[in-house]
């Protein structure tokens, strides 16, 4: 075994064992200075927390809500899947009953407000803990940069969990919890331990098994540290061991009871192909570093957090010191990486304990001068991280407290108002929102609650039903749904949907359209169907202006007016009234929809550049400026260019010909072939202004090549210019 010593060697050259310094106040120490900045960095965390808004990532928030309010007005926990119209109804055990009772009081009292601050809270409780899981450690080491460093990167890794309002913010707060009491007060743990059993198994019933590893692992360790050492523990503290053991029978204290054992254990092998977060690891990904202005990438973090485990495990084994529960969980936490990529949170408060225990050599502080400069450097970056984090986080935030983004909300909103009720079939995506705000006036098909209460064939049926013709027409054969809402992102549809003549399109949002049956409502469909707006078109700024031409104002408005009478918050809605308005010269009028967007989702550009259009044609140039920048500011590349293109004429009215020629550059392709020889006029234009001649020949005598053969006014405009070019020639 010569290899092991080797590598024992070499492992030794760079690791050292942590050093014993009681009282530890030494600069680099985790005490005094780096315990005020991780102190500071908890209150960034809370203001972070408190100013960002509710925002849809997923949709699980609102079934949640739903089940709560399900169980406030019945008394009793669901069984079923209440919400749906699937036959038969799937059977269900509600593992997370009183998270959803929670979060269902905490909305009823203070609405969205209420649940950013509980989820500000949990984040809070989290980091409390661990900054005193670290500061109770820094009484073991100096290496004080090195842990400041830890913090940060749990501060930024933890936080992206937190976006989501969901019960797994329980479950982080126990897991530290009940890991900090196991290293620091075992008498505590035997008296807190079975509430926290409790709660667990009723906030988050499904990960109870993490429970039983942190108690499993500090058990084991118990047990053959005093049989290698051959001594007997003093009595009362086998006693609190056997009272921890026998507290964990308090899991079953729950509306469940043995019935909860076997739900994490549930095969999700089919879920995970179409669950993002159930995904497994990819090799690739943990190579990845990446990154962008200054702020790291999620798994980017995760990779370094890693990197640091795996040297505290080699520091461990060469100083031969590694504690069995620190192994234990760790190698649990590995494990649960093979499960998903969502446990890569367990994973990391699994490994906190090996991580603070066994620190590499090279987190120690030194003696040289230049080393401790890098060390000042260091903790610079560190601190200056979480900030630009949390700035470009907060930049351009969404509206406040709550974002619905491209949730069905107004088609909910349409639906409560004008159908007697029914079955609306929809994608499951979207399907915790919509059994939220349509129960039990409306029944849905399914929402993402897979696989522990609807089925792997359930998300195939209906996935495909959205996208095949034979698959639709089997579920609507069965169900006969009343109305079907489908994603403006799946174009496919409205083809498929079309050999289905009973379903007509009658509304649509930012987000989903919304088909009905004229078979079964008559009435309702033959008023409400729209029959000039095709809302899987991608209507904005020049596809707009064609429409209205194309199919005339009174019928665009027709179908406007139905839904902005609905849902007020309608984008291309507002955006069609903002272009009639312009068209007509009632530029304030126009304003006013422009507004409505800006309100309504700050976040996007839309109402920022329809203001900067209005304003514009009004001449308030500078306030106009100021609006197609704040739109540039929230657009794609693709969007940009038009914008480009408007500041490019504003700054010709601006007399800001430098800047003019800037923008049009940008906006205007020379080379592209969906430049028209009118864009190109106007790049050749603004260069000509801005006195570069050169440039301004060019992309004249290329435009020129575009101009057909009868648009004779057009040639007209170029031979201007031209002679103008001819002019200044002769004075050269």
């Amino acid at each position: 075994m010569e290899w092991i010593n080797i590598l024992r060697n070499f492992m030794l050259q760079w690791v050292k064992e942590i050093p014993e310094e009681k009282g530890d106040t030494h600069f680099f120490g985790f005490t005094g200075f780096y315990a005020l900045l991780a102190v500071i960095l908890l209150f960034v965390g809370i203001y972070f927390f408190l100013k960002i808004p509710v925002i849809p990532f997923d949709t699980d928030l609102w079934y949640h809500l739903n089940s709560g309010r399900y169980i406030i007005e019945t008394k009793s926990l669901p069984v079923d899947s209440f919400f749906s119209f699937i036959s038969p109804s799937r059977p269900w055990t509600d593992y997370f009953w009183l998270f959803q009772v929670l979060v269902y009081k905490v909305y009823s009292f203070a609405d969205y407000y209420g649940l950013i601050s509980l989820r500000t809270l949990l984040y809070f409780g989290v980091m409390v803990v661990i900054l005193l899981y670290m500061l109770k450690a820094s009484k073991k080491t100096s290496a004080g940069l090195y842990m400041i460093g830890c913090f940060v990167l749990y501060f930024l890794f933890i936080q992206g969990r937190f976006s989501n309002i969901r019960p797994h913010m329980f479950t982080y707060f126990f897991m530290i919890l009940t890991i900090y009491l196991f290293e620091f007060n075992i008498r505590k743990t035997l008296y807190v331990l079975p509430f926290l059993a409790v709660l667990w198994a009723n906030f988050h019933g499904i990960t109870y098994p993490v429970l039983l590893l942190i108690v499993f692992s500090y058990c084991v360790e118990f047990i053959v540290t005093h049989i290698e050492s051959r001594t007997l523990p003093e009595k009362k503290v086998i006693l609190y061991y056997c009272g921890i053991v026998l507290s964990l029978g308090t899991l079953l204290l729950s509306p469940h009871g043995l019935r909860l054992l076997s739900i994490p254990f549930v095969s999700t092998q089919y879920a995970s192909l179409y669950i993002n977060e159930l995904k497994g690891m990819e090799i690739g990904s943990l190579f990845s570093l990446q990154v962008f202005q200054g702020i790291p990438a999620d798994w980017t973090l995760f990779n370094v957090l890693l990197l640091l485990v795996a040297c505290s495990f080699l520091a461990s084994c060469a100083n031969r010191n590694i504690r069995i529960s620190h192994f234990l969980m760790c190698v649990g936490g590995a494990y649960l990486l093979t499960r998903g990529v969502r446990f890569r949170y367990e994973f990391a408060l699994l490994s906190l304990p090996l991580l603070m225990d066994n620190i590499p050599l090279f987190a120690f502080p030194q003696s040289d001068t230049w080393k401790k400069v890098i060390c000042i450097l260091a903790l610079s970056v560190l601190m200056i991280m979480p900030i630009a984090v949390i700035k470009n986080s907060l930049h351009a935030l969404p509206k406040y407290p709550f974002s619905p983004g491209a949730l069905p909300e107004g088609i909910a909103l349409f639906l409560n108002q004008v159908s007697p009720g029914g079955k609306v079939l929809n994608h499951p995506n979207n399907g915790g929102y919509l059994q939220w705000m349509l129960y039990p006036k409306h029944k849905i098909f399914m929402d993402m609650e897979i696989p522990f209460l609807f089925k792997d064939k359930d998300f195939f049926t209906v996935a495909n039903a959205f996208g095949n013709e034979e698959t639709l027409r089997k579920v609507l054969a069965q169900y006969h749904p009343s109305f079907i809402t489908v994603s403006l992102q799946n174009k496919a549809f409205k083809g498929i949907i079309s050999k289905f003549t009973n379903y007509r399109l009658i509304f649509f949002d930012n987000g989903e359209a919304l088909y009905g049956d004229i078979t079964t409502l008559p009435d309702l469909i033959s008023r409400y169907k729209l029959k000039a707006i095709d809302p899987f078109e991608d209507l904005e700024g020049k596809q707009i202006d064609s429409l209205i031409t194309e199919r005339g104002k009174e019928a665009i408005l027709n179908d406007v007016s139905k839904v902005l009478h609905y849902y007020k918050d309608s984008i291309v809605g507002n955006q069609i009234m903002a272009a009639i308005c312009q068209k007509e010269g009632r530029y304030y009028d126009g304003m006013s929809y422009a507004d409505r967007l800006i309100r309504g989702f700050p976040e996007q550009a839309p109402g920022y550049r329809i203001k900067g259009d209005a304003l514009y044609k009004l001449k308030m140039f500078n306030n106009a400026k100021k609006h197609y920048e704040m739109a540039l500011d929230r657009s794609g590349e693709k969007q940009r260019k038009e914008i480009y293109r408007r500041m490019g004429v504003l700054f010709i009215e601006m007399r800001e010909y430098g800047k003019a020629y800037r923008y049009a550059a940008k906006a205007i392709d020379l080379f592209s072939s969906d430049s028209t020889y009118m864009d190109i006029y106007e790049l050749g234009s603004a260069a000509l202004l801005s006195g570069r001649r050169r440039e301004a020949e060019t992309a004249l005598k290329m435009g020129f090549e575009k101009i057909p053969e009868s648009d004779t006014v057009w040639k007209e405009n170029y031979k201007k210019l031209f002679v103008v070019l001819a002019g200044l020639d002769k004075k050269n």
